[in-house]
């Protein structure tokens, strides 16, 4: 959303539904360990990171404020590179009553990426308030 209307929108005490322009996440293990690495958006209004070897990173917030969050929105993801592991939402809208998580998993040796674009909207809309280019990276070397 851009700056001047998501100041509009808090003029009128409305919600507003902020993503980072792209997001990273790379994960790198050692065999036997897998790599997986997570973009997860929660139904609190979170935006996490998630590795095996570094654990959860909270990255923000997606709406403001917080207690907005929920089965008033729904997110939606189109791969634009490579493959999901999980996609909760395989590029239908989902609802935000439940924590989505989208992950990018390397079982083997060697490198694997995913990139896709992650869209919020109200639920009952057709406009995307949000969106955000994600990569996944997960590394395991031998």
């Amino acid at each position: 959303m851009s700056g001047m209307l998501g100041a509009f929108f808090a003029t009128m005490g409305l919600p507003i539904v902020t993503l980072a322009a792209s997001y990273t996440v790379t994960d790198s293990t050692t065999s036997p360990t897998n790599a997986n690495s997570r973009l997860q958006l929660t139904s609190t209004g979170d935006i996490n990171s998630i590795r095996v070897t570094g654990g959860t990173t909270d990255l923000g917030d997606w709406v403001s404020p917080k207690a907005a969050a929920g089965g008033n929105y729904e997110a939606k993801s189109t791969v634009t590179s490579g493959s999901l592991s999980s996609d909760p939402s395989a590029g239908a809208w989902v609802a935000l009553s439940s924590d989505l998580t989208w992950s990018r998993a390397q079982t083997t040796n060697g490198s694997s990426q995913a990139i896709f674009t992650l869209e919020i909207r109200r639920v009952g809309t057709s406009t995307t308030l949000a969106s955000s280019t994600v990569t996944l990276n997960a590394d395991r070397s031998p």
